[in-house]
């Protein structure tokens, strides 16, 4: 597990505090690291092979931030941290609504999936700035 300082707040707009209570620092020793995390800590991740032709194993945070950046190259757009988390949580909600033609995932696991998707970072940043691998 990665454990980065600060995570976004995407209701807020902002970036929370994460160290953990024992203040020991979690950071890296230069240079910035940034992750998109499939949960909060009390969450669990959700893995199916429903999305898979072949019956492989993916993980649904995975599958939708794949979708997420398939969509904004389809459409042309620029890619930003922003978007991405932005894409990832429409693409749940919508499968939390059984709506989608992701329902898939819902029906492996017979409930919803109660996953947030995480932006988390050694540091703060413009979460509009362009995504870079």
């Amino acid at each position: 597990m990665l454990d980065l300082p600060l995570v976004y707040n995407k209701t807020r707009g902002n970036w929370n505090d994460n160290q953990p209570p024992s203040g020991a620092y979690k950071g890296t020793n230069g240079g910035k690291a940034i992750c998109f995390s499939a949960c909060e800590d009390h969450q669990m991740a959700a893995d199916t092979s429903a999305l898979s032709q072949e019956n492989v194993m993916i993980g649904a945070m995975t599958y939708t931030f794949i979708r997420a950046i398939k969509e904004a190259i389809t459409n042309n757009s620029r890619i930003t941290y922003c978007g991405i988390l932005d894409s990832m949580h429409k693409n749940l909600d919508e499968d939390n609504k059984a709506q989608s033609l992701h329902a898939k995932i819902s029906r492996v696991f017979q409930r919803r999936i109660i996953q947030e998707p995480l932006l988390s970072s050694s540091e703060d940043f413009d979460v509009n700035t362009e995504f870079k691998l």
